[in-house]
């Protein structure tokens, strides 16, 4: 076959094979990279779907969330700023409007706003997961197209304002408490901890007996680190309400009190409570309640004190 001929059937198979894989790869397209953002993101605003509009702003103690400034879990603000900032897009599937194909209309997506002072860092619109991998589909504010992206971004920002709140009720080492006090409708005692000679725990009262210290540190840790399982309604505590168990936390600098009522209504697993850290009732879970609600009785030594000389 004369050269000139093989280049002409060359040419052919070539422009075939253009042909075929633009048919087959559809609408998908190179685009430039989604470059990060050099400035500190202080603002988000995000929209989901059957949800009421979450704003979270950061001031000087930290994100704060709604009308009426909840302290914001910093580790999912984190986590959703840094999501927002290393965007790993994967490809262009769509040059045109299908939004309704990739849930990305208003009654499905979800929009995500950041900013630095007034300045718009990023702003997406979030729609379905893609049917492999861990992945779904967004548009970019300033970019036309459909993108596929990678990660979670539908499970990270598809959350309502209860699930941002921090829910740290306590956050002490053991060692910061040196005194605790309980009243309950049987009994009110206290212990204090002790720097003589060896640094223990003994009642405060005129209670001559033993503490048990292993029980004791196992109280403290539990009273020291306390979580919310859910923050309730300002009406789920009356205010005749008396608490059935309070107990009072002192450390070097300040003091603390944490109020257990009954069980949350329909849910055997959680007890209502209040705290001097917290604006409104929460609950935590039953577990943690059963430890901290211990009589006097239960703090005391089973052992006997070792006479002098022996």
């Amino acid at each position: 076959m004369p050269k000139k001929k093989m280049i002409q059937f060359a040419a052919v198979a070539v422009l075939l094979l253009l042909i075929i894989v633009t048919k087959f790869t559809g609408n998908r397209a190179s685009f430039a990279p989604v470059a990060p953002w050099e400035e500190e993101a202080d603002r988000i605003e995000i929209n989901a779907p059957g949800k009421d509009p979450i704003v979270a702003v950061k001031k000087a103690d930290g994100w704060l969330i709604g009308d009426k400034e909840y302290s914001a879990d910093e580790g999912k603000i984190t986590r959703m700023t840094d999501a927002l900032n290393s965007l790993k897009v994967g490809q262009m599937v769509s040059r045109e409007g299908e939004l309704e194909r990739y849930e990305l209309e208003d009654a499905d997506a979800i929009t995500v706003a950041v900013y630095h002072a007034k300045d718009l860092l990023r702003s997406i619109r979030i729609g379905k997961e893609a049917d492999k991998g861990s992945g779904c589909y967004i548009t970019l504010a300033g970019r036309e197209g459909i993108y596929l992206v990678e990660g979670a971004l539908r499970s990270i920002f598809d959350v309502s304002l209860d699930e941002l709140r921090n829910r740290q009720i306590f956050s002490f080492t053991s060692s910061d408490i040196i005194s605790v006090g309980v009243t309950s409708a049987e009994a009110r005692f206290s212990l204090r901890k002790s720097g003589e000679e060896q640094e223990a725990w003994q009642f405060s009262e005129a209670q001559q007996e033993r503490v048990d210290q292993n029980k004791i540190t196992d109280f403290i840790s539990q009273l020291a680190r306390i979580n919310a399982t859910a923050f309730l309604s300002p009406d789920t505590i009356g205010s005749e309400e008396e608490a059935s168990w309070s107990l009072t936390f002192q450390s070097e600098k300040e003091e603390h009190s944490l109020r257990i009522y009954g069980k949350v209504e329909g849910n055997d697993n959680a007890y209502r409570c209040l705290a001097d850290t917290n604006k409104e009732p929460f609950s935590i879970n039953a577990y943690k309640a059963e430890q901290l609600m211990k009589p006097a009785s239960w703090f005391i030594s089973e052992e006997k004190p070792k006479e002098e000389g022996k």
